[in-house]
């Protein structure tokens, strides 16, 4: 019974990883998306022969970093819930 109940304490802290990880990726991505989405909409309004200012240029590399940023974080999370979820896997081991 005790194994059970350590399983079980293992499953709900995948569980509540994994709601933390869902509801911080949707608002990362989101807020990113919305970044770049706002980003395209002023350039949009440029004429069609029109270069980039250096301003514009540095405006669109720090864009580009936070993606490159956020991609990178969402993977390190998803390794980091792997590694959970692979403790469950071990707890279960140990009770067989």
């Amino acid at each position: 019974m005790d194994a059970c109940m350590n399983v079980e304490k293992e499953v709900d802290k995948v569980l509540s990883k994994f709601s933390d990880i869902q509801d911080h990726a949707q608002r990362t991505i989101d807020d990113t998306a919305q970044y770049v989405a706002n980003l395209k909409n002023e350039l949009d309004q440029c004429p069609p022969d029109h270069e980039l200012t250096t301003a514009q240029l540095h405006i669109l590399k720090d864009a580009l970093q936070k993606v490159k940023d956020t991609v990178q974080r969402l993977a390190a999370d998803h390794r980091d819930l792997h590694s959970t979820v692979s403790k469950v896997g071990k707890t279960i081991d140990r009770v067989s």
